[in-house]
């Protein structure tokens, strides 16, 4: 059993009465959650203000009930008022778990748990993604110039483990011949500031971790870009 007004808790019952298990560190104003469960025993939860927190109880002892700082926060435009377990469609990753976020305003949102690996990739073509003037026009110049596609941080705040799925979803519209003309392109690269990554750095790290997700493949910027639509792809 669980509630999530204030702050999620979870209760175990036993001996006709219920028992904390587990409680979220922090308080937010809970609209509702969703327990996934599985080796991480995660629970999405949202909260107004747009926030959706991916949590575990894995860490979670006898004498320490607190739950660890959230895997994952995504911050969105509107408060999902509603979290629903969904059906894992055909053509999405097999780990991934789906939930439906409903929203007050009546958008529906997705939400698919990630592997590491599936997760590397698409941070990746994120952070490209991020700094293209067509896919993300409204970026900032400085963002643009700082964003660091070449280079993957040690640690990451919750809520940089975001996937935008429709960011992603503006690449894949244009194609294998627009991503790899990301991959290569110098226009963001300067040497005075190495961490941006090199078209020669970038490109190594993008075959390195399609490899690592699907193999050794022919033509693997092709192959990523089946994979990202097969991913996206909302199917009934």
């Amino acid at each position: 059993m669980s509630t999530s007004r204030e702050s999620l808790m979870i209760l175990n019952a036993s001996e006709e009465k219920l028992v904390l298990h587990a409680y979220d560190r922090q308080k937010h104003d809970g609209l509702s959650h969703v327990h996934i469960g599985g080796d991480m025993q995660l629970t999405l939860a949202s909260s107004r203000g747009g926030r959706v927190s991916l949590l575990t109880g894995r860490r979670v002892t006898e004498n320490d009930k607190m739950m660890p700082v959230a895997f994952c926060e995504a911050h969105l435009s509107t408060s999902v008022t509603k979290l629903s377990p969904g059906t894992r469609h055909s053509t999405m990753p097999t780990s991934s778990q789906v939930i439906y976020g409903t929203a007050m305003n009546g958008t529906v949102y997705r939400f698919l748990t990630l592997k590491e690996k599936e997760w590397r990739l698409l941070h990746l073509l994120q952070n490209l993604c991020i700094r293209d003037t067509v896919i993300c026009p409204f970026t900032s110049k400085r963002k643009r110039q700082r964003n660091p596609a070449g280079y993957e941080s040690l640690e990451f705040q919750p809520s940089q483990m975001h996937i935008n799925g429709d960011i992603l979803n503006r690449l894949s519209i244009r194609g294998p011949s627009y991503l790899m003309y990301m991959l290569v392109t110098e226009e963001f690269y300067s040497p005075s500031t190495p961490e941006t990554g090199s078209p020669q750095a970038i490109y190594e790290r993008f075959l390195e971790l399609s490899k690592d997700l699907l193999g050794e493949t022919s033509n693997p910027v092709e192959d990523v870009m089946m994979w990202l639509k097969r991913t996206l792809h909302v199917g009934f």
